[in-house]
This record gives C-alpha cells, sequence and structure tokens, in this order.
C-alpha cells in the first residue's frame, strides 16, 4: 500500500467512525446514545489491529471533518515531512558511496565506516539512514535473492528420498519439576514421493539419540530408504549418524547452507502441522509428552495421510500403497547391529576402567594400558560396550557396579624373584664413585668384585635396557645366563653399551646375549 493510499483509507476510516454522528435530525439524547456506542465499539484500524476510540478523538475528528470534510481526515503530514534532520546531504552522499562500493554492505557496517572516519552517528536511526539511502536508489544487494532459480523436484518412487527435520513443539509442565512449562522437539521423517510422514514423535531435547530413535522406528515401520536428505544441523553433521547410515547402505546428503528453500517439502510439512495440530493440541488438556505423542500419531493416521495433499493430488497414504513392493525391510537384528554409536579411548592401567559420557566401564585385566581402543555400542542401550582393536572384536566390557569391599582375587599373582640383598654394580658404583672423589684411579680389575648371580645379571640386563622385562624375555635371559655364566658386571655392561649405541634397546634378548657369547669367545 502506498503513502497516498494508506492516507486515504485512513479518512475513509474515520468517517466510519463519525458517520453516525453527521446525521440529520437528531436530537440530544440520540447524539448521547450514538456517541456512547461508539466509544464503546471495538473497532478495525486499516492496519487490521483493534482499536476503541477516546472521547478527546472522537470530537477531534468531528472538527476536522466540519473543517475541511473528508480530505481533512486525512493523515496530517508535518511541515518537515521528507527532509533530513538528523542527517546531512554530505553524510548521506558519504553513505551512499559506501554502499555502491559494496552494494551488500549492511546499514550498521556502513555506520561502522562513518564512525571510524569521525563522524557522530550516535543521532543517526538505522531505519532512518536506510530509508534515504533507497530514496536515492543505493539499494542494498540481497546475496541470495536468486529469484527463479529454484527448481521443484519430486522422486519417482516411493523411499527413494527421506526428509528430516527439527523443529519447536508445544510447552508442556516440567516432568523433573525444576521450571513451569518446557518446550518439546519435533522430530519427522517425510518420504519425498508420497509426502507421508515415515515417523514423527514428541522429544523434551534435539540430541543425536532422540534422532536415532526416530529413525530407527521409521526404519521398522516403512524400509530402507536411498538416501536421507537433511539440512546442516549439529545432529545431522554428527559422525555416528554417517557411520550409521553408511553401514545400513544409505547415503547421507545436506541441503546447501542457509538455504531453506532447498527443503520446501519438509518445511511445508512442518507449516501443516503448527497451523493444524499445534492449535488443537495446545486446547486439548495436554499434560504428558506421551499424551502428546499418542495424539500426534492417532492426527496423522486420520488427518494428515487420509486427505488430499495438493503437491501429489491424493492422500500420502494412498501413494505410498501403490508401490509397496519396493520396500525393502530390515530386520531388528541387522537394525542392532548396524546402528552402534562409537568412540575411541584409553583403558586404564590400574584398574582396566573404560571412562564414557560419565560412565565407567570395567574391561579385563589383559587391556590394562591399552591406547585409543574402539567402543561401539547400541544408541538406546548403554550398559555395556564392545570394545574392538585394530577392526576386529576383544571382548564386551559391562557398566561398573561399585561393590562394598575389594575383590582380592582379581589382583595378579606377582612371581617377581627377589632381588640379593648385595649386588656387585652397585658395590662397584659406590666404590667408583668413592676412588674419584679420592682422587684415586679406579683399578681396571674388576673381577675382584666377584661375578654375577642370575638374579644379578637379569637387574644389570634391566637396568641396561632401561625397561622391566617381561617373564618371556627373563626366562630367555636365564637360559643365556646357564649357557654364558660365569661373567662380572662390567662385561655385561660393557658388552649392552656397545650393542645398544649399535642397535638400540628394544632389540630381543638373544640378540644381546649373542653380543655377550662373541665377545666371551674374543677373550
Amino acid at each position: 500500500m502506498s503513502e497516498d493510499e494508506r492516507r486515504e483509507a485512513w479518512a475513509l476510516f474515520r468517517y466510519s467512525v463519525i458517520a453516525p454522528l453527521l446525521e440529520t435530525g437528531l436530537d440530544a439524547a440520540e447524539k448521547a446514545a450514538k456517541r456512547n456506542e461508539i466509544l464503546n465499539q471495538v473497532h478495525t484500524t486499516p492496519d487490521g489491529k483493534k482499536w476503541t476510540v477516546s472521547e478527546r478523538t472522537l470530537r477531534n475528528w468531528l472538527e476536522r471533518y466540519k473543517e475541511g470534510q473528508l480530505g481533512a481526515l486525512e493523515n496530517r503530514r508535518h511541515s518537515r515531512h521528507g527532509t533530513m534532520k538528523a542527517l546531512d546531504e554530505k553524510l548521506l552522499s558519504q553513505a551512499s558511496e559506501l554502499r555502491e562500493r559494496m552494494r551488500s554492505r549492511s546499514i550498521p557496517d556502513i555506520l561502522l565506516h562513518l564512525r571510524m572516519r569521525g563522524v557522530d552517528v550516535s543521532r543517526i536511526s538505522s531505519t532512518t539512514l536506510n530509508r534515504h539511502l533507497n530514496r536515492v536508489g543505493a539499494t542494498k544487494r540481497k546475496d541470495f535473492a536468486d529469484r527463479g532459480a529454484y527448481q521443484h523436484f519430486a522422486k519417482e518412487h516411493i523411499n527413494q528420498l527421506w526428509q528430516t527435520d527439527c523443529t519447536d513443539g508445544i510447552w508442556l509442565p516440567d516432568p523433573l519439576g525444576l521450571k513451569g512449562d518446557r518446550k518439546t522437539t519435533l522430530i519427522t521423517f517425510i518420504d519425498d514421493c508420497s509426502r507421508l510422514c515415515l515417523h514423527g514423535e514428541f522429544f523434551w531435547t534435539e540430541q543425536l539419540v532422540d534422532l536415532l530413535h526416530c529413525f530407527k522406528k521409521a526404519l521398522v515401520a516403512r524400509g530402507k530408504p536411498g538416501t536421507a536428505y537433511s539440512d546442516n544441523g549439529p545432529i545431522y553433521r554428527a559422525k555416528d549418524w554417517s557411520a550409521i547410515c553408511s553401514s545400513l547402505g544409505i547415503g547421507v546428503k545436506h541441503s546447501e547452507a542457509y538455504q531453506p528453500s532447498g527443503k520446501g517439502k519438509q518445511e511445508r510439512h512442518y507449516l501443516t502441522i503448527q497451523r493444524r495440530f499445534y492449535k488443537e493440541a495446545k486446547k486439548s488438556g495436554i499434560r504428558t509428552l506421551e499424551e502428546l505423542n499418542e495424539f500426534f500419531f492417532a492426527w496423522l493416521d486420520q488427518c494428515y495421510h487420509q486427505e488430499v495433499h495438493k503437491g501429489i493430488g491424493m492422500p500420502p497414504l494412498e501413494r505410498w500403497q501403490m508401490e509397496e513392493h519396493l520396500i525393502k525391510r530390515l530386520s531388528l537384528e541387522t537394525l542392532e547391529e548396524k546402528m552402534q554409536r562409537r568412540a575411541c579411548r584409553d583403558v586404564d592401567f590400574k584398574t582396566s576402567l573404560i571412562r564414557l559420557k560419565g560412565k565407567r566401564y570395567q574391561a579385563s585385566q589383559s587391556l590394562a594400558g591399552e591406547k585409543r581402543v574402539q567402543l561401539r555400542w547400541p544408541f538406546d542401550d548403554e550398559s555395556a560396550v564392545n570394545i574392538w582393536r585394530n577392526g576386529v572384536f576383544v571382548e564386551r566390557a559391562g557398566l561398573l557396579v561399585v561393590g562394598t569391599d575389594i575383590d582380592y582375587s582379581k589382583r595378579p599373582v606377582r612371581t617377581d624373584e627377589k632381588e640379593p640383598d648385595v649386588l656387585d654394580c652397585a658395590k662397584q658404583l659406590r666404590l667408583a664413585m668413592v676412588s674419584r672423589r679420592r682422587g684415586e684411579k679406579m683399578p681396571a680389575d674388576t673381577s675382584r668384585y666377584g661375578n654375577l648371580s642370575e638374579s644379578e645379571f637379569i637387574f644389570v640386563v634391566e637396568r641396561c635396557l632401561d625397561k622391566s622385562l617381561s617373564e618371556a624375555d627373563r626366562a630367555v635371559l636365564r637360559e643365556g645366563y646357564k649357557r654364558l655364566s660365569p661373567f662380572d658386571a662390567e662385561f655385561v655392561q660393557s658388552c649392552l653399551t656397545k650393542a645398544i649405541v649399535s642397535k638400540g634397546k628394544q632389540k630381543h634378548p638373544n640378540f644381546y646375549l649373542l653380543q655377550m657369547e662373541e665377545a666371551k669367545s674374543r677373550r
């Protein structure tokens, strides 16, 4: 509506209000009755608003009509109408230049540029500046206003493409009692061809687990789709969503960012639900989420699926039933196996516990200290997790149940041999350090300190290699000791030092024994 049309509409509205008082032949009592009727009546303005007229306003309109008839009832223009008050021509020219240089530049950005140039923009209204820029032709280019660039599409057969999205639901009393009311979230899947709502459900949250609950029910009821199409919401960009769809052989496709027109069917589907179902649900006395979902399922079956859809010219259920032979069913066993969430975690070295989402799971002792094992678990059951390593299933870890006492039977049996009270190598270290402090030379012949025992030999090897050997490696050293002994600590240290410099500390114990054997044969 143009400004002239608006002024004319308001003049006609004001005349319709005062018209009963302009009738000729009315006495004082009749005029008073009509005046009271006008003042008590609710009028609808040209803007569509409800309005009651005050005594002062009514009197003003009557006086204006008597002075200038219908034209006097039009909106009066200010004496400075159309002129710039806070703006001047120079400032408007600068703003227009900024807009011309970048047609997508917003009003806040233009004001920022002006402020950085030292211009006082505190009295400039954004709407005023925008109006004057539009008046001089410096309009903003709308980057996403691609008129005529969108195309309708519809799949030829059912279950070729499922569209899914989330939207705000209605408010219900908080079951936890933490708030008075709490907003729900609606998640739905619709078939692109038939517009059938495959499954929809209200939840308290908008989490991935809620999406998977809804998705599983849709798969059980309607079969397997070729592709799942959604926007770029966090739950649809989650790795688990892509992984689960891929394991089921379902493609994943996302709409272009910031382009809601790309999923118009889903948006129109929600608009229908909001205009029809929400209005009834809000007034139906629903108090729980279960009641809301039960009513929604009934509304889908008896209304939405049975009524003719303008986009396809028939009810969605009828179009779906025409191609039910194309449905590919998935067994519950397949869904349980494929619809599993995944995460990588470390296994605690001391307790063999795995921490996941604030919970702890007990793994076996053999996995203690394992790094980055993969956990897989059903999205709707977190009572246990399956542990995978290098793509192979290892074991199932249950949720930790804290006992009332310690189960000592779970402690490993320690087989460490008792170390001797005096070690020749430790004794040699002490004598060498004392000799150095005294300024004496350490005797070259260290054999007088005695030969190593079997346990001393293993101890010296572990200290030189700087690690604790496994029981299997210790058994190898025992066999080597029986074959090569007797020898002293200096001989063992010398051989190990040369071997470590040559090949490092990560070789098998047999390698170091071979070096000792060769050195002993050269004596």
